[in-house]
C-alpha cells in the first residue's frame, strides 16, 4: 500500500495541503500533550543542546511542542529546533528558537550542520522494517524520539475515515493558514478530500502496533544506548512512542 504524499511527483500542493490540515488539526487539538513530558526527558537523557524534527510534514507537532516546552522553561534560551522534510513546506513565519531548513533532508543522512536530540512524530510507518531499525542507529547516539498517533485496528480506521471525509468538510474552511484553493479541491473537485482519506486509511494499515514497536527497539537499540518506550493519552487517541538514547546520560 502507497501513500500519495510519498511519491516524489504527487503535486506540492496537494502535499502542503494534506500537511497543513494535518498540522492543523494537531495543534487545534493539542493532540501531542500526553508526550511532552517523555520528550522533555529524553533531551534530558541525551543531553541534546539542539533538535532537529525529521519528516516534519507542515512542522504542526515539532513547533507545538517547542511551544510547550518553552512555557515549562525547559529549553533554554540558545537551543535550537530544525523542522526538514524530503519535500519542505513550511510556514515563512516561525516562532523564535525554531529555523526550517528549505531544502531536500534525507532522515537518514542529515548534515554536519544539523545537531542534537532528533525526532519523528506521525512518520515512522513510512518506512519499511530494515529502514526503521537504520534510523534508530542513525539517530539513537543523539537521542531519538519517535510517535505514532495511529495504531492498525478498525475503531482507529474508522475514527481516521471520519477524520478525514466528515471532518474535512466540516473543517477546511478553518483550517490555517485559509486557502480558497482548499476549498476548491475540497468541495468543488475533491480531489484534496480523496488523497487525504487515502493517505489516512493506508497509514492506519501501514502503523506497527505498540507491542510490534516495542518488540523491534527493544531487539534493535544500539549499542551504548537504551530505550523507553510506552502508550500515553486518553482511550480514544492514545500515542505510541519510544526514545533511544545514549546511556552515558542515563
Amino acid at each position: 500500500m502507497f501513500e500519495w504524499e510519498d511519491k516524489s511527483w504527487f503535486p506540492p500542493l496537494l502535499r502542503r495541503m494534506q500537511t497543513d490540515y494535518i498540522g492543523w488539526l494537531v495543534q487545534r487539538f493539542s493532540a501531542y500533550e500526553p508526550v511532552v513530558g517523555h520528550f522533555a526527558s529524553m533531551l534530558n537523557d541525551s543531553g541534546a543542546k539542539g533538535w532537529v524534527d525529521l519528516c516534519s510534514g507542515n512542522g504542526g507537532p515539532a513547533i507545538w511542542i517547542h511551544a510547550e516546552l518553552k512555557k515549562q522553561n525547559v529549553l533554554p534560551p540558545s537551543f535550537q529546533l530544525q523542522l526538514t522534510d524530503l519535500y519542505p513546506g513550511f510556514p515563512q513565519e516561525l516562532p523564535a528558537g525554531i529555523q526550517a531548513v528549505n531544502y531536500p533532508v534525507d532522515a537518514l543522512h542529515l548534515d554536519d550542520s544539523m545537531k542534537g536530540a532528533r525526532s519523528m512524530f506521525n512518520a515512522y510507518h513510512h518506512f519499511d522494517e530494515a529502514t526503521q531499525i537504520s534510523l534508530m542507529h542513525t539517530h539513537g547516539p543523539h537521542g531519538f524520539f519517535v510517535v505514532e498517533v495511529l495504531q492498525p485496528n478498525v475503531v482507529v480506521f474508522l475514527k481516521i475515515l471520519f477524520t478525514t471525509t466528515i471532518g474535512q468538510l466540516l473543517l477546511a474552511p478553518f483550517v490555517k493558514p485559509f486557502s480558497w484553493m482548499r476549498l476548491l479541491l475540497t468541495y468543488m473537485i475533491p480531489v484534496n478530500l480523496i488523497t487525504v482519506t487515502w493517505d489516512g486509511l493506508v497509514s492506519v494499515l501501514r502503523v506497527t502496533s505498540p507491542a510490534k514497536m516495542k518488540a523491534l527497539v527493544e531487539k534493535n537499540t544500539p549499542k551504548g544506548c537504551t530505550f523507553k518506550s510506552g502508550l500515553s493519552g486518553p482511550f480514544w487517541a492514545p500515542l505510541t512512542w519510544f526514545y533511544v538514547s545514549p546511556e552515558k546520560h542515563t
